[in-house]
């Protein structure tokens, strides 16, 4: 799981105490997702009406939570798991696939674009400030087998008088099951070479 929040910098009445102890709660727990903005005051509503904290404050407490923030690396203990992650996206850089953990932590992996919307198990390499680096250790495939006939216009569970599933159903529907398979990884060299050579960690998604 991963916890994320949002902190708005200078609304009306904060103190510099106040604020203190919002840096000091980040430098705590290292919250690894963090959106700082600054207070604006929305036309009708009570907020703002109420006396604002001057700007070039809420300019310099922005900066300087934004500072405390980037200044940590939130994954550090991550290195060495073995992860399984979903596969979503291509790396800015062309060379990285991208992936989540169920925590939604982002995780470079190198691999082609066939890999895209599979699940692997991966072992953590390394991190960064934004994401982690893995090594594919298994491509997990699934493998649908029906025990419905083909030519069936309506399928059924095993109470033959309950209509559950149609042509149209999911595959997941009844008379399916879904076996989990897994194939060894193996990198191509030329393309492990390249990203060793960078350092990538971090790199957003493509746009």
């Amino acid at each position: 799981m991963q916890i994320a929040t949002d902190i708005i910098c200078g609304f009306p009445g904060e103190t510099d105490d106040d604020f203190e102890e919002t840096v000091n709660l980040i430098k705590e727990y290292k919250l690894p997702q963090v959106h700082i903005s600054q207070f604006y005051p929305r036309p009708g509503t009570p907020a703002a009406r109420m006396k604002k904290v001057p700007s070039i404050i809420v300019k310099r407490r922005s900066w300087e939570l934004t500072t405390v923030f980037e200044s940590f690396t939130p994954y550090i203990g991550m290195e060495g798991k073995i992860e399984r992650i979903w596969i979503t996206d291509i790396a800015t850089n062309g060379n990285h696939l991208v992936g989540h953990t169920k925590g939604y932590i982002q995780v470079l992996v190198l691999g082609s674009e066939s890999m895209l919307r599979i699940s692997v198990m991966v072992k953590i390499t390394s991190v960064g400030r934004w994401s982690a680096l893995g090594e594919v250790l298994e491509i997990l495939t699934t493998k649908v087998t029906s025990r419905v006939k083909q030519d069936a216009e309506i399928s059924t569970c095993s109470n033959l008088n309950e209509t559950c599933c149609s042509k149209e159903s999911e595959i997941s529907a009844c008379g399916h099951t879904d076996d989990v398979k897994s194939v060894p990884f193996t990198p191509d060299e030329k393309e492990l070479g390249e990203a060793r050579s960078q350092d990538l960690i971090g790199w957003p998604l493509r746009k």
